[in-house]
């Protein structure tokens, strides 16, 4: 094997053999670590003792903490700070450059080499070396993998933004907690040269990562389809599993439900029905962003359609009244655009969104804590929708309607009337909503407090029932 234990490495062949195995050199090589290799026995031992720790889960060490009672640092004392801890930043890069040449010797000439001129897939491997080695230090080579992932050829910046993923997701971004920037890092008014090199690390830690949601963010927008789709699965990788800068990748994603390619927009619904699922939590972000998205103007029938269909996905429970509430919200506002005149009413009879908005307004009715406000405001168009030709239409709208009649006992006659009337519906008997329709019946006669009108309902049923298909007879027979 080559070398000794390599900080960061957890199990799995040795990445150093794995470069060596794809190596490949073409002329002299350049960089920091490259440099250090090629230094004298003399500058090496001569070389100062790095200040900050040879470590993977470099929040672990605790390095940076708060100085008791101190302030932010502001913009304009990180300024005059930053200027310092390039300084240190530097020489601190010098010193583990010089470190790994002691150590690791004609290695670090090869990895060097492959990442000045090796091919694609040797640098992007030999970059990943490197940064397994220390997190602390991995700051240039994660710079050079940004700058492969921002060239335009596809298929390299498909294989840099592999490689951006799994060392920012793996490795350098904190489980629990987003990285601070300098300017809100509180370090005292003389901080110590080790805490402002983590604090500028942490720093240039964020931006880079910034530019890496940038890069994948751009790639989401591709007209290529596979680039596409893996830009967008990129979004919901980097929102799951990190905290950091959701307030960028979360819109980006959001975004996508209007993409013009009906594969990426369905995706992305799946991808949202995920993330809501893996992080409870989320629920109300996701669900602000995506109402932020649908309700804005010009947003096309189709993008609106994939949003629905996310928010009918949400699992909801009797402690999160506010989330059903601004569910309901956002369904009214979409059916209200639908239901201004009977005309435009009319033209949506028949469209699945429609069907999916009804069906979203009924799950969110029952988890509400005061529905009967918005719901009341909408009875015109429900109760057309009632009557509606389109029978899977009639029997969502009366489900909505039968939750309305408990808040408002003067709708009861006129509920009970459609409901009735939609006994006689032609397509009734085929209907693939047949049993979720004679549940609607069946509790609307059990609550009801009429027996006079509990009798014509039974009637009504038996007259059906004797001209109807096995199935609906032994249904809705008593």
């Amino acid at each position: 094997g080559k070398g000794g234990g390599k900080g960061g490495g957890k199990g799995g062949p040795d990445p150093w053999a794995v470069a060596e195995a794809r190596g490949s050199t073409k002329r002299e090589a350049a960089g920091t670590l490259a440099a250090a290799a090629n230094l004298s026995e003399e500058a090496l031992r001569r070389a100062p003792p790095m200040a900050l720790p040879v470590c993977s889960a470099w929040w672990e060490e605790g390095l940076v903490a708060a100085a008791s009672g101190a302030a932010p640092l502001g913009a304009s004392r990180a300024t005059e700070l930053r200027a310092r801890a390039e300084q240190l930043h530097e020489s601190e890069q010098q010193a583990f450059a010089a470190a790994q040449a002691k150590k690791h010797g004609s290695d670090a000439r090869f990895v060097a080499k492959l990442v000045a001129s090796g091919t694609i897939r040797d640098r992007l491997a030999a970059l990943q070396v490197q940064i397994q080695e220390s997190s602390f230090h991995a700051l240039p080579s994660v710079r050079q993998l940004v700058s492969l992932a921002q060239r335009p050829r596809p298929e390299i910046k498909l294989q840099a933004v592999e490689a951006l993923l799994a060392v920012f997701l793996r490795q350098l971004l904190p489980p629990d907690r987003p990285l601070v920037p300098l300017e809100k890092q509180r370090l005292g008014a003389s901080p110590s040269d080790r805490a402002l090199l983590c604090a500028h690390y942490e720093d240039r830690l964020k931006a880079l990562y910034g530019e890496a949601v940038a890069v994948v963010s751009a790639g989401a927008a591709s007209n290529l389809p596979h680039l596409k789709q893996r830009m967008v699965s990129g979004l919901h990788e980097m929102l799951s599993a990190r905290p950091e800068l959701e307030h960028s990748l979360l819109p980006a994603l959001v975004n996508k439900l209007g993409d013009p390619d009906k594969k990426v927009a369905s995706r992305v619904t799946h991808l949202l029905g995920q993330l809501s699922q893996s992080h409870p939590p989320m629920k109300p972000v996701l669900l602000a962003a995506v109402q932020r998205f649908v309700l804005r103007p010009n947003v096309g029938e189709r993008a609106q359609y994939y949003a629905t269909i996310f928010m009918n996905q949400l699992v909801l429970s009797r402690a999160e009244a506010p989330l059903a509430q601004t569910l309901l919200l956002v369904y009214l506002a979409l059916f209200a655009s639908r239901a201004k005149d009977a005309g435009a009413l009319k033209a949506a009879m028949d469209s699945r969104m429609l069907s999916a908005l009804l069906s979203g307004i009924h799950r969110a009715v029952p988890f509400c804590s005061a529905p009967a406000e918005l719901l009341l405001k909408q009875l015109g168009a429900l109760f057309r929708c009632a009557h509606a030709a389109n029978f899977s239409i009639t029997v969502q709208a009366l489900m909505i309607l039968s939750h309305a009649a408990r808040f408002d006992a003067s709708l009861t006659d006129r509920f009970y009337t459609a409901l009735y009337d939609a006994l006689l519906h032609p397509d009734l008997p085929a209907s693939a909503k047949l049993a979720l329709f004679l549940n609607v019946v069946y509790k609307a006669m059990k609550s009801d407090a009429s027996e006079l009108r509990r009798a014509a309902f039974a009637k009504r049923l038996l007259q059906l029932c004797a001209h109807a298909t096995p199935a609906l007879a032994f249904l809705g027979l008593p």
